[in-house]
């Protein structure tokens, strides 16, 4: 089990082999998606040329955007401490279970709420005609990123995530949701944040 403030410091789990198989849902990330939010984050074409080893890659018209996203199950975003903010996720998911099936959203914690935010998902259904529809959803944190009393000098939503349920069904996918702030003895958001770009030499 995680302890208090260490999200970024623990692994997926244990892997469920049968239900790895028939997850219902997925998010999807292709190629382009990568270079495209690389780009956004500031890195050049001659720098990404170097790295992937293509010479297609061209940075010139992108808008550098630090708030852009992937279309990760994951929803993480940074935020200054005791400030108000509001954040936004849009993702997509692609069914690959039944022809015919619904999806329940729902914001949930593994133990008691102890930070100031509000979270909510739009829509609270997605409904799919067939296999291979997809659906797009957002995901709405609004709050002020007030010290935690688990966390000394620091902010964090812990052990939150994003739940959808298959009606009529058996599917469940979950999606961790994890706000911080950086400060000076929180370690492990301050390693993560420094690794989080850096791309190997070779």
């Amino acid at each position: 089990m995680a302890q208090p403030g260490n999200e970024f410091e623990y692994g997926s789990g244990r892997l469920n082999a049968t239900k790895v198989l028939d997850p219902g849902l997925i998010y999807e990330t292709g190629h382009q998606d990568y270079i495209d939010y690389m780009c956004k984050q500031g890195y050049n074409t001659q720098m990404l040329r170097s790295h992937v080893g293509s010479h297609d890659i061209d940075c010139s018209g992108t808008k550098i955007d630090l708030n852009a996203d992937l279309n990760y199950p994951t929803m993480t975003a940074r935020v200054d401490i005791n400030t108000k903010f509001t954040k936004v996720f849009y993702r997509t998911v692609t069914n690959v279970g039944d022809p015919n099936s619904t999806y329940l959203g729902e914001i949930k914690f593994q133990v008691e709420k102890y930070f100031e935010a509000e979270i909510t998902v739009e829509p609270k259904q997605l409904h799919f005609d067939e296999s291979g529809n997809t659906k797009t959803f957002t995901v709405n944190v609004t709050g002020e990123s007030k010290l935690n009393m688990n966390f000394k000098n620091s902010f964090m939503t812990n052990n939150t995530w994003l739940t959808w349920t298959e009606m009529h069904g058996s599917r469940q996918v979950r999606s961790p949701i994890v706000i911080y702030s950086i400060t000076n003895s929180t370690h492990a958001c301050r390693k993560f944040h420094k690794n989080k770009f850096k791309l190997p030499l070779s």
